[in-house]
Parts: structure tokens; C-alpha cells; sequence
């Protein structure tokens, strides 16, 4: 079964507002622990937040701050980054580009507040899944690096091809190729087994195989066993703070 659409690491957490200080040192947090992992990760950041769209590099954390405010002044608290992998040689990744799209606090009446994405995109004559195999090849690295920066309350590896399979569920927690879910959003004990299945800063991580020969047939059925086995609870419109069962337990 073939997956051809871009690849995705979503991380999704409810109301929780944070100075643009806080909000910019995950940011640049979450650019270090991606460069850690090499390859063409390590390319430097920037913004899409400037009008008219150019090139603006964000070199250092000060920088970025300036970046975040700037836009946060002009049209609210969501940001966009890039990177231009074609500044890395062919080896490093080769069919392979990155872009992030960070939405920090919105708090909506009824709606979820927040969400960070990384975006991997399919090459057009990529036809080994390559984006795909090299996130599942992570060994749900990168999905632990998520919990880690971000402090939410579901953390996914997904693309169209998988989501198509389920209809949408506003206010629940999505399930991907590889899923971490919070405390608050999963009863752990009702989770059927799967190949990934560990518990990690107080959460859960469950996923496929990382080296499935059908990732997507894979995939819908381990997140149809989720959906049906009642494990899932609604995701929170405002997230459990510090002190109770919130982000002491992520970001210590």
C-alpha cells in the first residue's frame, strides 16, 4: 500500500499561554534537539513571518525573539520558520524538504488552543515513501523530542493517506504511524499491544514497527484497535497546569 503525501510531526496541547519569551525559547529549543539528529536537520532557520516574503535568517535565539514579537505585534501569536535545504548537498537528504508552521496560544471558545508542525514533503520522484521511512526510521525519536519541547497533550506522525482512513474527530486526540499521548488523554491500561508501546514522561507511545513493509495497512489497523478500544479521552480545552498532572511531568 502506497504512501506518496507529505509526512507530518504534529504536536497538539490545549489553552496554555505563555510570555513570547517562554513561546520563543521552545522554538529555538525545538531547532536544536532537530539539528541533534543530523543530516538535513542541521540547516539554518528562517522566519516567514516578514511581508513582503523574503529571506530572513534567525541566527540566534535573540533574533528570533525579536522575530516572534515583531509578528506577534502585528498579527497575533502564530508563527512560520523554514529551512532551505538546498543549501546541503544531495547526500545529506537527497528529495527531501523541511518546513516547521508553529501556532502558539489561541485559546477558542470550545477549541483547541495550540499546535506545532513539522512538515517533511514527499518527493515528486520519490516512489520508496522515503519521507515517511526516514521518520519511521527515528525510532520515535523525534516524537519523544516533541513531548520534550513542547509539553502536549498528544504528539503524532501522520500524513493524508492515514487520516483519509478515519473520519475527523474535533476534540480528540488523533492517532498516527507513531502517537504519544498524555496522561489526561488515554487510559494507558486500555491500549491494545502494539510493536511501539512504552510509557514515556508519564505519557504513552504507541506506534508500527518502524521497519513495517506496509506502514499504511499498518497504521489503519493499530489506529482502528485504538479508536475502538475506549482508551481515548477528549483532549482539554485548557491544558492541566504545573502542579497537578500538566508540565511538571514533561518539562522537568
Amino acid at each position: 500500500m502506497g504512501v506518496s503525501s507529505d509526512v507530518n510531526l504534529r504536536a497538539f496541547w490545549g489553552g496554555r499561554v505563555e510570555p513570547i519569551q517562554a513561546q520563543a525559547e521552545m522554538v529555538w529549543g525545538c531547532w536544536q534537539r532537530l539539528a541533534v539528529r543530523g543530516g538535513f536537520l542541521v540547516a539554518p532557520w528562517s522566519s516567514m513571518n516578514v511581508r513582503p516574503l523574503r529571506e530572513a535568517p534567525l541566527p540566534s535565539k535573540d533574533a528570533l525573539l525579536t522575530d516572534m514579537a515583531q509578528s506577534c505585534a502585528d498579527k497575533g501569536p502564530y508563527y512560520s520558520f523554514w529551512q532551505d535545504t538546498e543549501t546541503l548537498s544531495d547526500e545529506a537528504h537527497p528529495h527531501v524538504h523541511l518546513s516547521t508552521d508553529l501556532a502558539l496560544p489561541k485559546i477558542y471558545p470550545g477549541g483547541i488552543g495550540n499546535d506545532a508542525v513539522l512538515m517533511v514533503e514527499a518527493g515528486r520522484d520519490d516512489p520508496d515513501d522515503r519521507a515517511l521511512a526516514w521518520f519511521l526510521g527515528m525510532r520515535s525519536d523525534l516524537v519523544r523530542d516533541f513531548v520534550d519541547v513542547w509539553c502536549p497533550d498528544v504528539v503524532e506522525i501522520n500524513n493524508m493517506e492515514l487520516l483519509d482512513q478515519f473520519p475527523m474527530r474535533p476534540g480528540w486526540p488523533p492517532v498516527g504511524y507513531v502517537t504519544w499521548l498524555a496522561p489526561w488523554v488515554v487510559e494507558a491500561r486500555r491500549l491494545p499491544r502494539a510493536p511501539i508501546r512504552e510509557e514515556y514522561r508519564g505519557g504513552t507511545l504507541i506506534g508500527i514497527a518502524p521497519d513495517s513493509k506496509d506502514p499504511l495497512g499498518d497504521a489503519t489497523k493499530l489506529a482502528r484497535k485504538i479508536y475502538r478500544s475506549g482508551a481515548l479521552k477528549p483532549l482539554p480545552i485548557v491544558q492541566p497546569q504545573s502542579g497537578s498532572t500538566g508540565c511538571d511531568q514533561v518539562n522537568d
